[in-house]
């Protein structure tokens, strides 16, 4: 009996026709109307339904890289800027730094009267952890010669996805992929706090009528 009115659910659900059926227990089709996680043969995912189908998505993540700066004779390190993962913030000594943009610092060697070697900095004013963007250029200044200078560089990292027919988009976690904190569409989210369900998730399939429509699984919420 029980086996029947299971069945008699889940075809009640798809003949709705809807983009996301909403199955009952209402609290389990709540957790995946919106973003949520799924694990699926071991592959833990996060999911993002209710897009366009068939086009393509975007979620953002955080990426923390040390890095060690070699410092010219003026003191000024610099790295190059990824275009797939511009630079969010730099975090030198705790505190993070204030990217400014102009022209590349330069460090010109010349000598005096007397023949003493000095570098002449073009932006000597400028206090350590001074940081200029020029073009995709970063410089840092670190100090006021030759050395090195640590700091942190955060960068946004694009991740793209295209949705299915059903308008479901999703993400594979990956150890150099872990999402755990993410935003799509301006919303942030964490990773532990997002709904999660080891069935399988969404099935995407067409419908009676032809067109497709994605459904939850009855059992394992």
């Amino acid at each position: 009996m029980s086996r029947k009115k299971g069945f008699s659910i889940l075809s009640a659900s798809i003949a709705l026709g809807l983009g996301l059926i909403a199955i009952l227990p209402q609290v389990a089709s709540a957790n995946f109307n919106g973003v949520h996680r799924s694990t699926v043969n071991g592959r833990e995912k996060v999911v993002i339904p209710g897009q366009t189908p068939e086009t393509s998505i975007e979620i953002t993540t955080l990426n923390t890289k040390a890095r060690v700066l070699t410092l010219n004779n003026c003191g000024w390190g610099k790295f190059t800027e990824s275009a797939t993962a511009p630079v969010a913030s730099i975090v030198a000594g705790g505190s993070t730094l204030s990217i400014g943009t102009g022209a590349a610092p330069t460090c010109v060697r010349s000598t005096t009267t007397t023949g003493a070697v000095y570098y002449a900095d073009s932006n000597s004013a400028d206090a350590v952890g001074t940081a200029i963007k020029a073009a995709n250029v970063i410089w840092v200044k670190g100090g006021s010669t030759l050395g090195a200078y640590a700091i942190d560089v955060n960068t946004n990292k694009i991740s793209k996805a295209k949705a299915n027919k059903c308008g479901v988009a999703s993400f594979t976690i990956t150890a150099t992929r872990p999402l755990t904190t993410f935003t799509h569409s301006g919303t942030n989210y964490t990773l532990a706090s997002l709904p999660a369900t080891t069935n399988g998730g969404l099935i995407c399939r067409n419908s009676s009528t032809g067109g497709p429509i994605a459904f939850v699984p009855v059992t394992g919420f």
